[in-house]
């Protein structure tokens, strides 16, 4: 299981209870979500709001 961002290192939040998408606590940090069942991690770009 996912406890803390692999980028910031702070805490990860289960989007929905069951749903396996983990998304980074820190609005700062360019790591957005990871699927857990897939193993997919997404990133924000640089200078782009997304």
């Amino acid at each position: 299981m996912v406890k803390s961002c692999p980028d910031c290192h702070k805490a990860m939040i289960e989007f929905d209870m069951g749903s396996h998408v983990f998304h980074c606590s820190n609005p700062d940090c360019l790591f957005q979500y990871v699927d857990l069942r897939t193993g997919k991690e997404f990133r924000k770009e640089r200078g782009k709001t997304i």
